[in-house]
């Protein structure tokens, strides 16, 4: 890792060894050191902490897309 020393700060996390152990088996997996690992991990969480409301909006219009569908096909069902 080629960050400056002073923008990194040591985090101490305990774990059981079974976490432990799928730390290790995706970060290997991954191509990715444990610490790589965990960190990809934490900041994919934080992202997507981000998303749930575009993905709200996304399903809305899908849903208001397909109601509108269900209506054309009762209006034409009647003619």
């Amino acid at each position: 890792m080629s960050e400056d020393q002073n923008s990194v700060v040591t985090l101490k996390v305990r774990v059981s060894p079974e976490f432990r152990e799928k730390i290790v088996n995706t970060a290997k997996a991954n191509n990715r050191s444990m610490n790589q690992e965990i960190v990809a991990r934490l900041e994919q969480s934080f992202a997507n902490d981000e998303k749930p409301s575009n993905q709200y909006v996304d399903i809305s219009k899908a849903l208001a897309l397909i109601f509108d569908e269900i209506q054309d096909l009762k209006n034409n069902s009647k003619k």
